[in-house]
């Protein structure tokens, strides 16, 4: 079995709702600021990249872009996220979360080398 930790990466398509662009600026840095990063801050070891998409594509408005080598980790984050107002007024639809692990071909292939050598 191979020792080397698999990197996850989850993308997770997201949706802006009238009730959220209704907020002002201010307003919705209040909620990223109560809400969102103190749920990031007690998950350092998801790396998260927000990306704005609504101006190239009508999919979705948001992608959060996590990488994680700790899917528990990950989920427990997720779940803080969907207890918080994002979800739950809600500002955002969820569109789609779409897993994946970083070159899960190379470990399966590594893994397969150790058990046919």
């Amino acid at each position: 079995m191979s020792n080397r930790s698999l990197n996850y990466v989850v993308i997770v398509s997201l949706t802006a709702l009238p009730s959220w662009l209704r907020l002002s600026r201010t307003a919705r840095a209040d909620v990223i600021a109560t809400e969102v990063e103190p749920a990031m801050a007690a998950h350092p070891e998801c790396r998260i990249r927000w990306i704005d998409a609504e101006s190239l594509t009508a999919l979705c408005s948001d992608v959060m872009l996590v990488e994680t080598t700790d899917l528990r980790n990950w989920n427990h984050l997720w779940e803080r996220l969907r207890d918080s107002s994002l979800f739950a007024e809600p500002y955002f639809e969820l569109v789609s979360i779409v897993p994946g692990i970083e070159d899960g071909y190379a470990d399966y292939e590594a893994e397969a080398a150790l058990h046919h050598a």
